[in-house]
């Protein structure tokens, strides 16, 4: 089991506290040894929705965003890189509706919506 993968099981298991600190390793190994790679964005998009859920909305979303671009930029060398996209918009507009941003939620739908539909 990686790091990412276990910091994804203890969100699930809404274990939030001990899942924040494994988030925060994935990403500082990730960024020394996988600067360009998609897991460091996953990991800045899991400890973005880690964040969120402790309700850390000012921390949560520019880690939200940033996941996504990069995912974005990265998508085309992906394999799977629509289904990590339609991930990272789900993460935002879950964002968006825990931290009372219907606009935003609204825009981010729509970018979904778009998105499945290509």
């Amino acid at each position: 089991i990686t790091l990412l993968e276990l910091t994804d099981i203890l969100i699930a298991e809404e274990k939030l506290q001990e899942a924040e600190p494994v988030a925060r390793e994935t990403i500082a190994t990730a960024q020394q040894h996988l600067p360009n790679d998609r897991r460091l964005q996953e990991a800045r998009g899991l400890l973005g929705e880690d964040l969120a859920g402790q309700k850390n909305f000012t921390e949560a979303e520019p880690l939200l965003l940033s996941s996504y671009d990069g995912i974005k930029r990265l998508a085309a060398g992906i394999p799977d890189g629509k289904a990590t996209r339609t991930k990272a918009i789900r993460r935002l507009v879950d964002f968006y509706t825990q931290a009372n941003h219907p606009a935003e939620a609204s825009k981010w739908t729509k970018e979904l919506q778009a998105l499945q539909g290509q």
